[in-house]
């Protein structure tokens, strides 16, 4: 007998998740697959767009399915086990197969592991009678998507043959080889006592994770202390490199992953929001399996990722997994892994080398999601594979950030009372404010609150805050009396460290932690001239050792080996960059000699911080000593490629950000930055993002530089000089500011627009001379040029000037560009709810204006090629009707119908609820109205009467098919 109910639950759940599977193969087609060419190619657009827009309600027939369900089964067990992650994932192989045209053998496989995991999903069930179910249920979602492809191959035919010759290519291979395994590991999976074993070993390992990863462990010189994630921890912002991801916080990009990168700068919670991803995963039952995989861990070349996984649930975690559960796991779909710390590996090569087998290991498991995570700065010369990689950016914190995370420190690390704890919260803020870029950093912040805490002072600079943490260390050591020769151990302890900082910094070895033996020893070897012998070094060198032991500052014991040794490490990576940085200047005398030192790193992107700490503290102890180095470095004769010069010149403009240079050397190196800019974008054929904040006192000397240099290539003979001096200047503020999401630095609003609106009232002619499109249109959007402009002189004039506003205008150098604008504007300003209209960048004025242009064309159609996108994605507010009859609803309205004829059967194919008065489903309406003659409701028909009559009759015309907006193809 059939559960009540039971129908009813099964196709909802199937449902959305067949969508949920069409949706992430469209997206990885779309964003990782297809070459930026393919995705300008219409066809395979409206492939692509028809996956992630397919509606399967009502396409499943269930009857046949219902009888083979073995009874016993709750309704609760239906709908976990179908909308489940296993069955997410097995959805996922059979979509992908049948899309990409793999072979039926393949098919087969998967039908199998349909069968295979539902016999394992339902344990109490009887077994043959689930396998039986599996098999019928697999043929009926089989029919439903090859019903969806046969669909795409009549329809869209030329985009999807495309697509299985191009971009699918290595997801036929493979995809292939993964379903094929996964067949193999179910059928491993012999018993049902394994399978419950399995599922017992899943939640203590969640135990083991929420240990691990449930807590941070702030500084602390007096003691570790263990704080509760969730109290503590405060999201940044977070964008999406490529514009289009909607992700704006870690919650957000939890559910964004896919195959993501988070890059940061040092200190600024990349490995807090790995821990934070574990920890969240964990305390979900059916939630992904996290593994975390430090990098600078994982060394062994001989290891596979897999097999450093299981070495560590077993080492680390003391929970090893029984055989075969973890790839069970990678190859189900099943599991979150984390790779922290791509730039914690010093060599380019080697973290090229890592790289590689982190992008061969997402081919071998294409249904685990991944996360990398990795510095800003370096990380472009061993980047992962941007076709298949997003990338996301952690912003600074915000104003609002800091006076949470503050609150939340002296509530819940100085356990201070609730009133005392408020009142040093708003004190330290206030007073912080006068080193506002310093607090915008999580780490930086921390330290601030310990010293504030202690010492109610505020720290400066970077270099100012270490130095005083190293002074708590030793003045905390000196008051411990374990010094084992009266003040003179301490005389050393400072040059002990850096010392030790230096040895492991360099030492790829023992970046990640050393044993108490070889700290020991590497500690004596620079004591034992302050003592009478080496015995009483050692001894001094055990006792500084072991008051670290337990410490959660500077440097502290962090494990042990597998022989029960102490392993050390410092707190943070940037403490042992400080001291390292500090060693490297007594090494090496004077700036010149330092600026040597490090200019085969600044030149590979390598050693950032301890290279920009460097600048500083030679600035300290020699005169001039910044403008020393810099003006050594921008003088070498060697490293002189473009890679290697924009590295060494970017670098220059970094450190104007927090040394006072002569205002000379200010304009050499802003022009040298563009120079080496202009030669290495031409080169490579990119622009990098980058984010530049020079001191106020020295923009001006900076910005004479850039300009100098962006002008003569703006002369040059080369052409692809000039075209990227053109996407610089236009967009030169981005360009700038790195992070195009980023928040406007309250203190100056401006930095870098108006050199941007100087050099372009200067150059304009030779800017917009040659007529390319997406300078017209960025032109435009950055407030440079007038809408009337655009339309009336631009590249679009000749026979269809509205074109500009409907067609893809990407950068050829520069990352992103705008899509099909035409379409977005009435979603903008005729849909409810939305909070970005009062701030949409287009005026009334010029609304008004192109109100009139389209009446001065005449009778449509008014444009020719487009390439429109589906925009009912989100627009679910309300289509506001009451405009329609106004000058400016009916130049909308125009708008969204041109919009509508132009994006063809991506909407009229669609479904909509007849009653929902969405934006999005007023679109679909009056497409079938179009396209099918349907009926439209009463409440849209009276909108459309409601226009003035000459109006209202041309509408009706257009959705009667006696007029087009849109010229149709010849």
């Amino acid at each position: 007998m059939v559960v009540p109910g039971l129908e009813t639950v099964l196709v909802k759940t199937l449902e959305k998740a067949l969508t949920g599977a069409t949706t992430q193969v469209g997206k990885r087609l779309w964003k990782n697959r297809l070459s930026p060419e393919a995705r300008r190619n219409t066809a395979n657009a409206e492939v692509i767009k028809r996956l992630a827009g397919h509606d399967f309600a009502g396409r499943l027939r269930l009857s046949v399915v219902l009888p083979e369900l073995s009874t016993g089964i709750s309704l609760a067990q239906v709908k976990a086990v179908l909308g489940g992650l296993t069955f997410q994932g097995l959805l996922h192989e059979l979509v992908a197969a049948r899309l990409t045209g793999m072979s039926e053998q393949t098919v087969r496989g998967v039908r199998e592991n349909v069968q295979l995991a539902t016999r394992l999903e339902f344990p109490q069930a009887d077994g043959d009678k689930m396998m039986e179910f599996g098999g019928v249920l697999f043929d009926e979602l089989d029919r439903v998507v090859r019903d969806l492809v046969g669909t795409l191959e009549g329809e869209q035919g030329k985009g999807l043959a495309e697509i299985r010759q191009g971009a699918a290519v290595a997801l036929l291979s493979t995809g292939a080889d993964s379903i094929r395994r996964h067949n193999a590991h179910l059928k491993r999976t012999e018993t049902l006592a394994e399978a419950a074993a399995a599922l017992d070993w899943q939640a203590d390992y969640r135990n083991q994770i929420n240990t691990a990863h449930g807590y941070i462990e702030p500084p602390d010189f007096e003691r570790k202390r263990k704080v509760p994630i969730g109290s503590l921890f405060v999201s940044p912002r977070i964008a999406a490199r490529d514009h289009e991801s909607p992700v704006g916080d870690a919650t957000s990009l939890r559910q964004a992953i896919d195959r993501s990168v988070l890059l940061g700068d040092p200190g600024g919670g990349k490995s807090t929001i790995s821990n934070l991803f574990a920890w969240q995963s964990a305390n979900e039952a059916d939630g992904l399996v996290p593994f975390v995989v430090v990098l600078r861990n994982f060394v062994d070349n001989e290891q596979s990722v897999l097999d450093y996984i299981e070495f560590r649930l077993a080492s680390h975690y003391q929970c090893p997994a029984p055989p075969a559960v973890v790839e069970g796991l990678l190859l189900s779909g099943r599991a979150l892994v984390v790779f922290d710390g791509l730039d914690e590996l010093l060599d380019t090569s080697r973290r090229r080398e890592i790289t590689n087998r982190v992008e061969l290991f997402c081919a071998r498991y294409p249904l685990t999601k991944v996360l990398v995570t990795s510095r800003r700065i370096g990380y472009e010369e061993a980047a992962m594979d941007p076709d298949v990689f997003d990338v996301y950016e952690l912003a600074e914190f915000s104003d609002d950030n800091v006076a949470k995370y503050v609150g939340n420190w002296f509530v819940h690390v100085d356990r201070t009372d609730e009133q005392r704890a408020r009142a040093l919260a708003e004190s330290f803020v206030q007073e912080s404010a006068a080193v506002h870029e310093l607090r915008k950093n999580p780490l930086m912040l921390a330290l601030m609150c310990i010293i504030y805490r202690g010492q109610n002072w505020i720290p400066r600079n970077r270099p100012e805050m270490y130095e005083h943490c190293a002074k708590l260390l030793f003045e905390k050591w000196d008051s411990s009396r374990q010094i084992y020769v009266e003040l003179k151990a301490s005389a050393y302890v400072d040059g002990a460290i850096k010392q030790l900082a230096y040895w492991m910094f360099t030492d790829e070895a023992a970046t990640s932690g050393v044993t108490e033996s070889e700290l020991v020893r590497e500690a004596v070897t620079f004591l034992e001239p302050a003592f009478h012998s080496r015995v009483e070094a050692e001894q001094a060198a055990r006792q500084f050792i072991d008051f670290c032991r337990g410490r959660g500052w500077v440097l502290t014991d962090v494990g042990t080996t597998a022989e029960g040794e102490t392993l050390f490490a410092f707190m943070h990576r940037t403490f042992m960059e400080y001291f390292a940085a500090y060693e490297l200047t007594r090494r090496h005398d004077g700036p010149e000699a330092v600026a040597k030192a490090i200019l085969p790193r600044v030149a590979a992107a390598e050693w950032e911080v301890v290279a920009e700490l460097t600048v500083q503290i030679s600035n300290k102890h020699s005169r001039d000593g910044a403008a020393r180095i810099l003006t050594t470095l921008l003088d070498a004769k060697r490293f002189r490629s473009a890679v290697s010069r924009r590295n060494v010149t970017s670098f220059a403009l970094r450190c104007l950000g927090f040394i006072h240079a002569p205002v000379p050397l200010a304009t050499r190196i802003g022009q040298a930055f563009a120079e080496s800019l202009v030669r290495f974008s031409a080169e490579h054929r990119t622009i990098i993002l980058e984010n530049f904040s020079p001191l106020p006192e020295l923009q001006q000397a900076v910005e004479n530089g850039i300009s100098t240099a962006l002008e003569r290539a703006l002369q040059s003979d080369r052409t692809t000089d000039r075209e990227v001096a053109r996407e610089v200047i236009i967009d030169l503020h981005r360009m700038l500011t790195g992070n195009p999401h980023s928040e406007i630095d309250p203190n100056d609003p401006d930095k870098w627009a108006a050199l941007r609106r100087l050099l372009f009232s200067k150059h304009s002619a030779a800017i917009l001379g040659e007529q390319h499109p997406t300078i017209w249109f960025a032109a435009w959007r950055q407030g440079l040029i007038s809408l009337e402009e655009l339309v009336t002189s631009g590249p679009s004039t000749i026979g269809f000037p509205l074109d500009t506003l409907f067609q893809d205008k990407l950068y050829k150098y520069l990352p992103g560009g705008w899509v099909d604008w035409g379409s977005f504007i009435p979603i903008q300003l005729l849909m409810a709810d939305l909070d970005t209209r009062e701030n949409f960048p287009v005026t009334e004025d010029e609304l008004d204006w192109l109100g009139g242009f389209i009446d001065q064309l005449g009778a449509p159609p008014w444009v020719s090629a487009t390439s429109v996108i589906d925009q009912t994605p989100g627009a679910e507010g309300e289509l506001l009707v009451e405009e329609f009859p106004s000058d400016a609803g009916w130049t909308l309205v125009r708008l969204m119908l041109i919009g509508i004829e132009a994006a063809g059967s991506q909407f009229h194919l669609q479904r909509y609820n007849l009653k929902s008065r969405a934006y999005g489903s007023a679109l679909v309406m009056l497409a079938q109205r179009r396209e099918m003659g349907a009926e439209l409701p009463g409440w849209l028909a009276d909108a459309i009467d409601s226009m003035a009559p000459d109006r209202r009759e041309l509408v009706w015309a257009w959705l009667n098919r006696e007029v087009d907006f849109v010229q149709r193809p010849v």
